[in-house]
């Protein structure tokens, strides 16, 4: 690939901007001359054998009535980048995918070479789903894994406000111009991600969501990454379209598992049962991406609080997701070899309830659930 300039970006967005040319025509056009000589100067015969009827209004109209500077120039004011395959910053992972999309708009930054998953999943998710989907998150980002998404509701932005909140980055490609929150619940996710990584889409400023923009975006959601993991999702859910997309690429999926009598794990539970990958936890995917005992995954940095006593270290090893009563885990630490009165171990979760790492329903303590 060439390093073009900001001047040459300016005239690909121009030429992207056109309605009703796909990557493919864009393509064609660019190979009966550079891009700058088909707006100066196009060989009209040339280019009415590539383009239909339709195509051809479109095209010499913006010939005629865009200047691709000006418009250019308003992208920059607007903080908004823009790439092409032209372009060597073009994520090189894109280039490898089926009708990959001429043009990028961005916020923030693009994924560079690091290790990448995509993390996807119900959009109404469990209590399960959604600690899964934070854990996950968190846990890869901070083994230097970009975490890719699409930021929608439940498991996607969970896992990248997990991701987040871990230092780490992540990058959601949107069915949307990048300069429209969608869905507005995930605002301040999507104020925080070009800090943190960035926004992405093909599609152009201002474009509103709409249903037909989703499921082509899911090939980038998928390109951009190295591996799929799903946490959560139905048997017919859009998450396989994804999931199909990236076995399409070669890309290798791996899913959660749930109970079988959980609708919401049917999916998983059918990826795996047809070859996926089994993330019982992160490590699962990060032996995948580096190799069993490789010193990424020795050297994984030490997350424990250091607000915590060592009971307390102890009891968040035992209360997860599902509500344990008092008793329970007082037989779980004898069967570790931890000794505590009832009482203390009583005191103590309600501590962890104040600290916010728990949370009491009635006799019992789970895992606090964070978005």
């Amino acid at each position: 690939m060439k390093n073009i300039n900001e001047e040459t970006k300016a005239y690909a967005h121009w030429l992207h901007r056109i309605d009703g040319l796909g990557n493919k025509t864009i393509t064609k056009l660019l190979e009966i001359c550079d891009i700058k000589t088909l707006f100066h100067a196009p060989p009209k015969e040339a280019v009415k054998r590539i383009l239909n009827v339709t195509q051809q209004k479109a095209f010499f109209a913006a010939f005629k009535n865009r200047d691709p500077l000006e418009e250019y120039a308003i992208l920059k004011k607007e903080k908004i980048n823009f790439t092409c395959t032209l372009s060597d910053d073009y994520p090189s992972r894109l280039l490898q995918v089926h009708d990959a999309p001429f043009g990028l708009y961005y916020k923030g930054a693009l994924p560079d070479e690091a290790p990448s998953v995509a993390i996807i999943g119900a959009r109404i998710c469990s209590e399960y789903g959604r600690y899964m989907a934070r854990q996950l998150g968190t846990e890869l980002a901070a083994a230097g894994v970009q975490v890719i998404s699409g930021m929608a509701l439940g498991v996607d932005g969970i896992a990248q406000k997990g991701a987040v909140a871990a230092g780490g980055r992540s990058f959601a490609v949107l069915g949307s111009g990048v300069d429209v929150c969608y869905p507005e619940e995930n605002r301040t996710l999507y104020e925080r991600l070009p800090e943190r990584g960035g926004v992405i889409s093909e599609y152009a400023p201002w474009k509103q969501p709409e249903a037909k923009c989703f499921p082509p975006r899911n090939r980038i959601i998928a390109g951009l990454a190295d591996a799929v993991l799903v946490v959560e999702a139905r048997k017919k859910s859009g998450t396989l379209i994804t999931v199909d997309m990236a076995l399409e690429q070669g890309k290798e999926v791996f899913a959660v598992p749930g109970r079988v009598t959980d609708r919401l794990s049917d999916g998983c539970n059918f990826l795996i049962r047809q070859g996926a990958g089994i993330a019982f936890s992160a490590q699962d995917v990060l032996d995948s991406l580096y190799g069993i005992g490789s010193p990424v995954t020795e050297e994984q940095p030490d997350r424990r609080k250091p607000d915590l006593t060592s009971l307390e270290e102890a009891l968040l090893l035992i209360v997860d997701i599902r509500p344990v009563s008092v008793n329970t885990v007082y037989e779980q630490l004898i069967a570790r070899g931890v000794r505590a009165t009832v009482p203390t171990i009583m005191n103590t979760l309600i501590e962890l309830c104040f600290k916010g790492y728990l949370q009491q329903e009635g006799g019992f303590f789970m895992r606090r659930i964070t978005a």
